[in-house]
């Protein structure tokens, strides 16, 4: 459990928040987690639960694969939809040709 604790905690700082600030994403709806409970995941005497975890993935692009097993990177790269890539791509295009 420790591990995940310190890998919730490396999260947590690159993503600069506080314990309360992850607290409340990781918590129930006007019910956050309090600072003693991260605390406690942090150091190892308690876990993250699936729930917690997927709001992680889904709310910060945490990497399921790091905070379960620790395989970097810590978060899943998202790339542009298709839609403004092509777009931009026609800018460019449109730029060259002076249009």
């Amino acid at each position: 459990m420790k591990q995940i604790g310190e890998r919730l905690k490396k999260v947590r700082l690159n993503l600069k928040l506080t314990q309360e600030e992850l607290g409340i994403a990781l918590g129930e709806e006007n019910k956050p987690l309090k600072k003693q409970h991260i605390s406690a995941i942090e150091n190892g005497r308690t876990n993250l639960n699936i729930i917690q975890m997927a709001k992680l993935v889904k709310k910060y692009n945490v990497s399921l694969n790091y905070l379960v097993a620790g395989i970097e990177p810590c978060f899943i790269q998202i790339s542009e939809p298709i839609e403004y890539k092509i777009k931009k791509e026609i800018e460019q295009i449109l730029k060259e040709r002076g249009l």
